[in-house]
């Protein structure tokens, strides 16, 4: 199990069934990196693994970096966008 706030396949994979058994199938998925409100910064392997679930489940990912300049101490590592290789 991940620490709160970090990325799982399994917790992504749940909320993909929870909203299709509600009757909301997802398209989508909204991915802000660093998070907002914690501030969690995805590892690689994190941004990685999402991305080929995502690309397994036909989903679109959003990337929203909008917070990546607010980040005091470090930078974000790993755009979403620069990761060209997915482990399907």
């Amino acid at each position: 199990m991940p620490e709160v706030g970090h990325l799982s396949v399994e917790a992504l994979e749940e909320a993909l069934h929870t909203a299709a058994r509600a009757g909301h199938p997802a398209s989508s998925l909204l991915l802000t990196n660093p998070n907002n409100p914690l501030g969690t910064l995805y590892t690689e392997s994190e941004l990685l693994d999402t991305m080929a679930w995502a690309l397994k489940r036909g989903l679109h990912v959003i990337s929203d970096e909008i917070y990546a300049l607010s980040v005091f101490g470090c930078v974000p590592e790993w755009p979403f966008g620069t990761l060209h290789t997915v482990r399907v």
